[in-house]
């Protein structure tokens, strides 16, 4: 696919020529242009990559104002009896709107976190679900010390790697641990024991 101008992308997205897509998640950007692409991801920490049917263009992550998923499903998870973990509601509410399981999603909080929202990672990953700021700029957050403001990125990003890698759980678990560009370099769970581990616990709790 073709690297176009950010420039010409705009105008064609203006027209309503080339931001169309198979997928069409939106990014509203914050000049208030709007852009239907077919996938994206982070480059670098501050790049976002964004595909097109027709090709893709890379943009500074703060040029977006917020990627709004397209509509994924609903969870088949039946509902908790009672009150079972910190921060549940918020956690039914999104899982059930991007079509994931909460049991799944509890059981990364709890990996992450540990269900504390003030948790941070040596390599800078915040809160209940470790998001990075640039994963945390590209879903419209700006707290991610808030706990719903970062269940709000990480819940949608995770949706997106499911997606990505079309349901494949123990992929998608592997690139919010270890970033899809290592994942796609291995086609596979990567080697490394601190990412299989990871897989392996958020699994055991799922289970």
């Amino acid at each position: 696919m073709a690297r176009r101008s950010v420039e010409t992308v705009f105008l064609l997205c203006y027209l309503g020529i080339l931001c169309m897509s198979s997928w069409a998640d939106t990014v509203y950007f914050k000049n208030r242009m709007k852009m239907k692409v077919k996938d994206f991801e982070i480059l670098n920490g501050r790049i976002v990559r964004l595909q097109m049917d027709q090709g893709h263009v890379q943009v500074p992550v703060d040029w977006i104002h917020k990627v709004v998923l397209e509509q994924i499903g609903r969870s088949q998870a039946p509902p908790p009896s009672g009150r079972l973990f910190p921060y549940q509601d918020e956690i039914l509410q999104l899982s059930e709107r991007y079509g994931l399981d909460w049991r799944l999603v509890a059981s990364i909080v709890e990996q992450e976190s540990r269900f504390n929202p003030w948790a941070v990672s040596r390599r800078g990953a915040v809160g209940l679900m470790q998001v990075v700021p640039a994963t945390g700029e590209l879903f419209g957050v700006t707290d991610l010390f808030d706990p719903v403001q970062n269940l709000r990125a990480g819940i949608p990003y995770f949706a997106y790697l499911l997606r990505r890698y079309r349901q494949d759980v123990r992929l998608a678990l592997a690139a919010y641990n270890a970033g899809p560009a290592v994942v796609d370099r291995y086609g596979d769970l990567p080697p490394f024991a601190e990412t299989r581990d990871y897989v392996q616990a958020v699994l055991d709790r799922y289970d």
